[in-house]
């Protein structure tokens, strides 16, 4: 039971550490760049361990991110709001509810113009990642609503 006990403490304290409040508006901007990565890692619903591998090596070689996060924490982060998203895209309704909560998250807390044209130029590459060189329809819809939150 125990072991239990300290699994929950650590993932507690993971969350707490990467939660947008307790970080400075530098690292906020990075968490922002891989939250648009995720929500479009998982906009058909599901992530599959090519896309997870794409966005990855795109998070690993982004020049901003780089800056802010170490690989570690980058990936920790991106680890994170991937499981969150896949528990909550258990239904439509709290799908959609999440996306929503994750787009204004990225809205509440990067307020700098040029972050957020990083931002959005950034989805349009997650987005352009896949096998087809173009973002599919599903990913589409989530960087409109990036753009759209935040344009």
């Amino acid at each position: 039971m125990s072991i239990l006990k300290n699994l929950g403490s650590a993932l507690a304290a993971g969350a707490k550490r990467f939660a947008p409040a307790s970080l400075t508006p530098e690292k906020r901007f990075a968490r922002a760049l891989i939250t648009s990565s995720a929500l479009i890692t998982m906009a058909d619903g599901s992530a599959e361990e090519s896309e997870i591998e794409q966005a990855s090596q795109i998070i690993a070689g982004h020049n901003s991110i780089k800056q802010y996060l170490s690989p570690a924490e980058a990936h920790g982060m991106y680890s994170e709001v991937v499981e969150e998203l896949v528990a909550a895209y258990k239904n439509s309704t709290s799908r959609l509810l999440e996306v929503n909560k994750r787009v204004a998250e990225i809205a509440d807390t990067v307020k700098d113009a040029n972050w957020r044209r990083e931002i959005i130029e950034f989805a349009n590459v997650m987005g352009a990642s896949n096998s087809r060189g173009r973002a599919g329809a599903d990913e589409q819809a989530i960087i409109d609503k990036i753009k759209n939150a935040i344009g």
